[in-house]
């Protein structure tokens, strides 16, 4: 019964622990869905960002198109000035799509990191009802082998209240005896 209590401690104890972990495991989920959500956003502004940019660059699209932007300016300086604000602007351009799939990469990584936290959960909860069955089965052996003691007790008790009444039977046995000698020994002294 010690031994089965004993493991029964062991398993609560191990229970508690398993809810712990759920409980922050639960935290964990919540803050990366916040997370998620907020890359969501950032991701969907830099896609309507990217976009813009796209139908913008459509209009001027073409190397006719930018040469002729930077041939026809009137002068020399205008003309260096124009190279450069076009090739800043497909700079721009570049850095705008390299951002949009650096946000992705991020935002697939933290569903992913996601995913191996809820499975982790999962096997957490398998775990837990696994340990929660265990629980149930030595508690179910406690009760048996606590009836079983219990029965044995009474049993015991039935036995020693047999005894004792034997016992009292015999002294009493013994106590008559011994008063008939004496009473003899009397008898014989006074006769």
């Amino acid at each position: 019964l010690d031994v089965i209590t004993a493991r029964i401690g062991e398993r609560k104890a191990l229970m508690q622990l398993l809810n712990n972990e759920l409980t922050l495991i639960d935290a964990e989920i919540k803050a990366l869905d916040a997370d998620i959500a907020m890359r969501a956003d950032n991701v969907e502004k830099s896609r309507k960002e990217y976009a813009e940019s796209l139908r913008r660059a459509r209009k001027y699209s073409g190397m006719q198109n930018k040469l002729m932007f930077v041939f026809s300016a009137d002068d020399f300086n205008t003309m260096v000035r124009r190279y450069r604000y076009v090739n800043e602007y497909m700079g721009a351009h570049k850095v705008l799509s390299d951002s949009l799939k650096s946000q992705i990469s991020a935002l697939e990584a933290k569903r992913a990191e996601l995913d191996t936290v809820r499975l982790s959960k999962s096997n957490s909860i398998k775990e837990q009802n696994e340990e929660r069955v265990k629980l149930q089965q030595l508690e179910g052996e406690q009760r048996k082998i606590v009836k079983e003691l219990q029965r044995e007790s009474k049993k015991v008790q039935k036995e020693l209240k047999k005894k004792r009444d034997e016992l009292n039977k015999l002294n009493k046995s013994i106590e008559r005896e011994i008063e008939r000698v004496l009473a003899a020994e009397r008898e014989a002294k006074r006769k």
